[in-house]
């Protein structure tokens, strides 16, 4: 594609207009978009808060099943243990509950 777009441009820069339609982007995403996501992402929580969540919805799609839980998570059922332990998930994720 760049060999194309530097054959195809009509000066020393390659710019998107060198480029097929459906590679350029139609809409600029703004300048800090990516730097406020990162920004977002870097409180100390936020990768507990998706574990978090993330144990919660496989222990609610196995019914509370903790061994069944523990596979579909690739992970030994004492380590899911301590998760449930660290986020108190355990009153919440037994059928029924």
């Amino acid at each position: 594609m760049i060999e194309r777009a530097q054959i195809l441009a009509e000066g020393s820069v390659i710019t998107p207009d060198d480029f097929p339609d459906n590679l350029v982007r139609t809409t600029p995403r703004p300048m800090g978009a990516a730097t406020e996501s990162l920004d977002a992402l870097d409180a100390p929580d936020a990768l507990d808060a998706v574990e978090r969540r993330h144990v919660e919805e496989v222990l609610r799609k196995t019914r509370g099943n903790k061994v069944q839980a523990a596979k579909v998570l690739g992970i030994s059922r004492r380590t899911l243990y301590r998760l449930i332990e660290k986020y108190g998930l355990a009153a919440g994720s037994e059928p029924g509950a």
